[in-house]
Parts: C-alpha cells; structure tokens; sequence
C-alpha cells in the first residue's frame, strides 16, 4: 500500500505525544535534573506544528497523547526506576511540567488523551476513540522517539492500524537513539519519513510513496 492510501484524511489520525513542559521547556524536568539537551524538542515542535496546520485544514483527526505521572499512578516496577536513577517524579497532574507546551495545546476539535504508561493505549480511551472514527492510520510525532512514541506506536500496530512515523517530528535524548528507534521502526512496526513527505501527498496526492519500510 502506497503512503497516499494510507494517509488518506479521513482515515487517518495525528497524534502527538508527549510535547510537555517537562520534557520540552527550560525549567523543565529534562533540562533541570538530566544531562540531556531540550534543543531536539524546539525542532521538532516546529515540524509538529506544520502537520498539525495541514491536518486541520484537511479535517485530519489530531490526538494530544500527555503523560501523568503522579506517584499515586506508578507501578512498583516504575517507581523502582525513579528511586534508581536518582529523579523526582515528573509531568505531575495539574502542575506547570504536565502542562503541553503553549504553541501545541489542543485546539477546538482536538482531543487529549491522558496516559499513566509510556503505551498511550495502556488503560486509556485512545483505541475507542479511534475505532469510533474509523481511524486505520497513525502519524506518530512526539518524545520521545524510543520511548513513548515507539510504546504508542507499536501499541496502533498491535491493533491493526498502519502506522507513519515522522522521523523529524519526533525526537529522542541523543541521535543515535533516534536514529536506532527509527531503524526498529521501519524494519518491525512502522514507516518513517519525513514531515515534508507527509505534507507533500496531503497537498498533491502525487503517489512518490517516499517513505522507507
């Protein structure tokens, strides 16, 4: 199947996951208590923003897919790694950290999707949501790219739905994890391309089908 069948609009959903303030802003949990750079994050909110635009004008379903992780929520097994690596608990309910960046918030149409697990179908509404529109694809944006995009993503494949990656969307603590997330990607659960490929069949129709699987 060619990317223009797959991402045919009124199949098709953005989600995007994770574009938090603890994740993505300065003050934030990634930059104040890792060693990671957020500079990965501006780049690609940025690409975010123009699919978003293009799915809204084209009736595109967006999904915002956020994490809260209050303690009350964590697993014995997911606290256990907290206490290991030394970190508080991040994307808190109801603070700054858990809110999704400002040029990224929902906007009217738009749904979010609150998650306790890096899978964002774990426990959540997101696969009713998408089984009741008739949802076949997911164009998977967001953090990080080997962590709760790949969980997310693997969990639309599990369920039958094609899955697109857009590689400069997405971003990951370091390149070479986001460069070995989308190797995984393509060769186990998804296709990746980029954002410009995307945008390029949803403006023309042309069916270059220039991702990689």
């Amino acid at each position: 199947m060619q990317l223009r069948e797959k991402i045919t609009p009124s199949r098709t959903a953005l989600l995007i996951v994770d574009m938090q303030n603890d994740f993505c802003s300065p003050g934030g949990f990634i930059d104040r208590q890792t060693a990671l750079s957020i500079d990965m994050t501006r780049r690609a909110a940025e690409r975010i923003s123009s699919l978003r635009d293009a799915a809204n004008a084209l009736d595109v379903l967006t999904v915002h897919v956020l994490s809260h992780f209050d303690e009350h929520y964590l697993n014995p097994a997911m606290r256990e790694r907290l206490e290991r690596l030394g970190v508080d608990p991040y994307c808190v309910s109801g603070t700054w950290g858990a809110q999704e960046i400002e040029s990224l918030r929902a906007g009217p149409g738009e749904i979010e999707v609150v998650k306790h697990a890096y899978d964002g179908f774990y426990a959540t509404e997101l696969e009713k949501i998408l089984k009741d529109r008739g949802i076949e694809t997911v164009i998977m944006t967001g953090l990080a790219t080997d962590n709760c995009v790949a969980a997310t993503a693997k969990g639309a494949f599990y369920r039958g739905h094609y899955v697109v990656v857009a590689s400069d969307a997405c971003a990951a603590g370091s390149d070479a994890q986001h460069e070995m997330a989308l190797l995984m990607a393509r060769h186990a659960y998804a296709e990746a391309c980029t954002t410009d490929d995307i945008l390029s069949v949803w403006s023309t129709g042309v069916p270059d089908d220039p991702c990689v699987s």
